[in-house]
């Protein structure tokens, strides 16, 4: 105890001495202002600021000297309290102080790894459409080669036919029975021979094209077939014109008809 006692009454003789209170001070100043951002100090600043603020100038109090007079230790503790409070100040601001260059340094990297990540979400959104084009491209390819393959599927089924005939020959088993050629030639695919006649509209329906085939004669037979006018194929024709026609004979209804027409 006799020790301790001659260590703190030597602290308090010293304690007023300017260096000495500057670094508790400055310490204790910095501390505390680094506890406000790192919570861990806390353990650590709080202990220290109650130390140095009250309780070392009360040990130095009740360790002084008895002889010492009561006014000089008064004295003594408010030159120490006014000393340490302007360090305390200075400290903390310097605390403060010290981290905005590594803030900046901070904010640059953080700046950086901000714009790094802009810009690998750009990358990333660039890649995507680019991936998202090329599936839609694919789509689209596989539709056209689909739809492709069903265009020449159904020119290749319109192709075929059962029978070849000259319309003279279809208007002429027309003219002879026509319910006997009916049951005979009804559903079949026919090649049909013969030259072109009316290419014309449809009254009330702007979508369809009548074309009629004749045997060339002025009061001969014919046959009709009604196309979508999407089908430019009735295009290559003129009145008068030979030609041939595969179609499916559907039935007499004014006069010979066919569907689902197809023009080599």
């Amino acid at each position: 105890m006799d020790q301790l006692k001659q260590f703190f009454d030597l602290f308090q003789r010293r304690s007023t001495r300017i260096p000495v209170v500057i670094i508790i001070g400055l310490v204790c100043g910095i501390v505390v202002s680094k506890a406000q951002v790192f919570e861990s100090l806390n353990i650590i600043a709080f202990p220290v600021f109650l130390s140095s603020l009250i309780g070392l100038p009360v040990l130095i109090w009740k360790s002084s000297s008895e002889g010492r007079p009561a006014l000089r230790k008064i004295l003594s503790l408010i030159g120490y309290f006014f000393m340490f409070s302007i360090t305390f100040g200075i400290g903390d601001s310097i605390s403060e102080s010290m981290p905005i260059a590594n803030e900046r340094k901070i904010r640059v990297q953080i700046a950086k790894q901000e714009s790094a990540e802009a810009a690998k979400r750009n990358a990333e959104r660039a890649e995507n459409e680019r991936l998202e084009k090329i599936k839609s491209q694919r789509i689209a390819d596989k539709k056209a080669i689909e739809a492709e393959q069903k265009r020449v599927a159904k020119v290749k089924e319109l192709r075929q036919y059962d029978l070849s005939m000259s319309v003279r020959q279809i208007s002429s088993e027309f003219d002879r029975n026509s319910a006997r050629a009916e049951d005979q030639l009804k559903g079949k695919r026919i090649r049909v021979t013969g030259y072109a006649g009316i290419i014309d509209d449809i009254p009330f329906n702007e979508k369809a094209i009548l074309f009629q085939m004749t045997d060339g004669e002025f009061l001969g037979g014919s046959v009709r077939c009604t196309i979508n006018r999407s089908d430019k194929s009735y295009q290559r024709f003129n009145k008068g014109q030979s030609m041939v026609m595969i179609g499916t004979l559907v039935g007499e209804e004014l006069g010979v008809r066919f569907d689902d027409c197809y023009f080599p």
